[in-house]
């Protein structure tokens, strides 16, 4: 359960990180046409790449926190059943027996004939 938190956290802060490096990136350019801030982003890169860049790190940012909020949503619903489960007796007394019977109807006029079946028992 916490690989899972961990994990999550670590998508976040990758898009994260690169979603703020190109935002950076992108404002430097737009306030200082024709250079480059960040080496990692030279001039061949052009804006519309690094717009599309920047939303895709934001789109991964943000799924990633739907992702751990699903997470966690489920850990909860896992937990609230393994309680409600924690005194469920699974000891060898759990059973179930199948014997025949017979049943009489109590009819008015004593018209009903009796009628084999088979009665099922379970003990939890």
């Amino acid at each position: 359960m916490p690989a899972g938190f961990v994990g999550i956290g670590l998508v976040f802060e990758f898009n994260n990180r690169y979603y703020k490096q190109t935002l950076t990136e992108l404002q430097f350019r737009f306030n200082n046409p024709g250079k480059s801030q960040d080496p990692e982003f030279p001039l061949q890169i052009s804006q519309e790449q690094l717009v599309q860049a920047k939303d895709f790190y934001r789109r991964n940012r943000d799924l990633s926190i739907f992702g751990g909020i699903l997470f966690y949503g489920i850990v909860a619903i896992d937990a609230y059943i393994d309680a409600r489960l924690a005194r469920f007796d699974v000891s060898q007394n759990l059973s179930f027996d199948i014997k025949p019977s017979i049943y009489v109807p109590s009819l008015v006029g004593n018209l009903g004939a009796p009628v084999p079946m088979l009665k099922l028992t379970v003990r939890l």
